[in-house]
């Protein structure tokens, strides 16, 4: 029997909503490289400007020379395809295909622009349409966005780290494992985005074995064992992410190895 996944959209309702949700609108914009002209995170006028294509002419293979009087502009000749050479018709042809194919991406990007407007207020709550109402572009809309909810930095730096402290905890009696263990990943890659020294060194290796010891003592302690030989600013230093995933399999091999209670009937 097939598992029907269903996905739930990303949400921009409050505070802690808007990180996932511009990754999700970015992810949207990349697909049709949108993202360098609406990114919340460059000032307006640095954003790359999507602009329509000039369609080329026989007049715009020459500069016309026409006589002028000094300090008088010259009146511009016209050109047309019977004065080009043959060279400038094969130029021109050249020219008029990768205009052709430019004003196909222009268009292509303008309908992928719109859908991504349609998207961005179709995936914020309806008390959040005041900071999208009037915006002209999909950029002004990110922005005014942007401006509300994006954290400081600093104030953004203090979340990650105390996800990290959280994270990391040995887990209360009746977690889910493999719940602590994602949302223990999710943590530790934030906090090496942002670089904290919490997550430097074998910091974060003894870390999972001292939170997990309860979980597995034999992980932990081989572990231990391992750690205390490795230089932690040497090349061998192991991967946290691959002992996070160790630890994920050795309790799905264990788990899958507990057999269900056997009933007999006593004849």
């Amino acid at each position: 029997m097939s598992t029907v996944v269903t996905q739930t959209p990303v949400v921009l309702d409050e505070d802690s909503d808007y990180i996932p949700w511009l990754e999700v609108i970015q992810t949207a914009a990349d697909k049709f490289q949108l993202w360098d002209y609406v990114n919340p995170k460059i000032q307006p006028g640095e954003l790359k400007v999507l602009e329509i294509p000039v369609e080329p002419t026989p007049k715009s293979l020459r500069t016309p020379v026409t006589p002028a009087a000094e300090g008088v502009q010259a009146p511009t000749a016209e050109i047309s395809y019977s004065d080009l050479t043959a060279a400038e018709r094969t130029q021109l042809q050249l020219k008029q295909n990768i205009y052709l194919h430019d004003l196909r991406t222009y268009d292509k990007k303008m309908e992928a622009m719109g859908d991504l407007r349609a998207r961005i207020q179709s995936t914020i709550s309806r008390r959040n349409f005041q900071y999208t109402r009037n915006c002209k572009s999909v950029a002004e809309m990110l922005r005014s966005l942007h401006v509300r909810f994006a954290p400081s930095d600093q104030a953004r730096r203090n979340e990650v780290t105390k996800a990290w402290h959280l994270a990391i905890q040995r887990p209360k009696r009746g977690t889910a494992i493999t719940k602590w263990l994602h949302d223990l990943e999710s943590a530790y890659d934030e906090a090496v985005d942002f670089d904290l020294p919490e997550v430097k060194g074998l910091h974060p290796h003894f870390a999972l074995t001292s939170a997990s010891l309860e979980i597995d003592s034999s992980f932990a302690n081989d572990w231990d064992r391992k750690l205390l030989k490795i230089d932690e600013k040497g090349p061998n230093k192991p991967d946290f992410r691959e002992m996070v995933k160790e630890l994920r399999d050795l309790r799905r091999l264990r788990e899958s190895r507990i057999l269900p209670t056997l009933y007999y009937s006593v004849f």
